[in-house]
């Protein structure tokens, strides 16, 4: 039988057991998440620019 709670749930090598969906929601606002996955984005965040790639070639 699959049991969701307690949850253990990582920020760095940090971890913290959440024993409902209330504190797992409050948990993750914060920047917890699952292990082995990154925190979800802020909404408000702006995607990071990338650079474009230099298409010269030298000495051509």
């Amino acid at each position: 039988m699959f049991q969701e709670f307690p949850k253990m749930l990582f920020k760095g090598d940090a971890h913290s057991i959440v024993d409902d969906a209330e504190q797992e929601a409050a948990s993750r606002a914060d920047g917890w998440h699952d292990f082995g996955k990154d925190p979800a984005p802020d909404a408000d965040a702006k995607p990071a620019r990338r650079k474009k790639a230099d298409t010269a070639q030298d000495g051509v």
